[in-house]
């Protein structure tokens, strides 16, 4: 069994690195000084950040507990753009729906907790959606390269070097090969 955060290095830093290089090997522009500071962000926040917290919870949540805490990802989303970075206007409609998705995340997933659930792992799936809902938020007003695959590849490198750094701290790289 391959443990969760070298899992998550393993598959980031892999697509990064062919994606990265194959836009790249196209003719595909390198990202200048202040896209690739704009890139560590969103490689912290929605590939190391979010996927440490999913890999790492999955080992205590159930699958369907999972998913349906990430479901909150649009709500989160939703209110960090109206309430937080103002890039939506507010409205009432808007919160009290956003609200009624919550009461119901929160419903279903209460059963879950009460029946078994650790609080802690879920909790850290609530984290890692609020760090991909701020970094999708912040994507929006920062200065990213031009090509798409270019910049996913460039997050997906940053990500996964942090995730293989909180491998090795964690003690995941003593007992290798683990397949």
């Amino acid at each position: 069994v391959v443990p969760p955060f070298l899992a998550a290095a393993i598959r980031f830093l892999t697509t990064g690195l062919l994606l990265y290089g194959f836009v790249r090997l196209r003719g595909a522009p390198r990202p200048t000084l202040r896209e690739w500071r704009s890139l560590a962000l969103l490689g912290t926040l929605v590939i190391f950040l979010d996927y440490s917290a999913y890999f790492w919870g999955e080992r205590y949540v159930s699958s369907g507990t999972a998913a349906m805490i990430a479901g909150t990802i649009p709500l989160i989303t939703g209110l960090l753009e109206m309430l937080a970075f103002r890039q939506r206007a507010f409205r009432w409609s808007a919160l009290l729906t956003i609200l009624l998705g919550f009461c119901g995340v929160a419903v279903l997933v209460s059963g879950q907790v009460k029946g078994g659930q650790p609080l802690l792992p879920s909790l850290a799936l609530v984290g890692g959606c609020v760090a991909w809902s701020l970094g999708m938020v912040l994507s929006r007003s920062i200065p990213l390269p031009s090509s798409r695959a270019v910049t996913a590849g460039a997050e997906m490198i940053i990500g996964g070097t942090l995730l293989l750094s909180t491998a090795a701290m964690s003690g995941e790289l003593r007992h290798i090969p683990h397949i």
